[in-house]
């Protein structure tokens, strides 16, 4: 990397130190060029898939959008999936959405 001014930022680097009450916001992580707190990826993609609940998208779609690896987000995508928070909309091209609630079953009782 060059000494050049456009390599230098005016701001301290966004990391966690020992002490520190919360960790960074998202917005504030999408401005920084360097690496992510843990956790933080995770919520920018849920914030983004919450705020376009009827759209589904690659990973690579959302790695344009949020400026950080695909792979990383596919990483992000898989968990979420598995924890119920995304699904996956199609397999080819694998693309993912907010999860959509299940209806609630009506039990019979009788």
């Amino acid at each position: 990397m060059s000494n050049s001014p456009e390599h230098e930022s005016s701001s301290e680097p966004l990391t966690a130190r020992p002490g520190d009450a919360e960790p960074p916001t998202t917005s504030a992580a999408a401005t920084w060029t360097g690496r992510l707190v843990p956790g933080v990826l995770r919520q920018m993609v849920i914030d983004h898939l919450q705020a376009h609940p009827d759209e589904a998208f690659t990973a690579t779609r959302l790695s344009r959008i949020i400026e950080s690896s695909s792979g990383a987000i596919a990483n992000v995508l898989t968990k979420l999936t598995a924890t119920g928070i995304a699904e996956e909309a199609t397999s080819c091209p694998r693309t993912y959405r907010l999860a959509r609630p299940t209806p609630a079953v009506a039990s019979d009782d009788r």
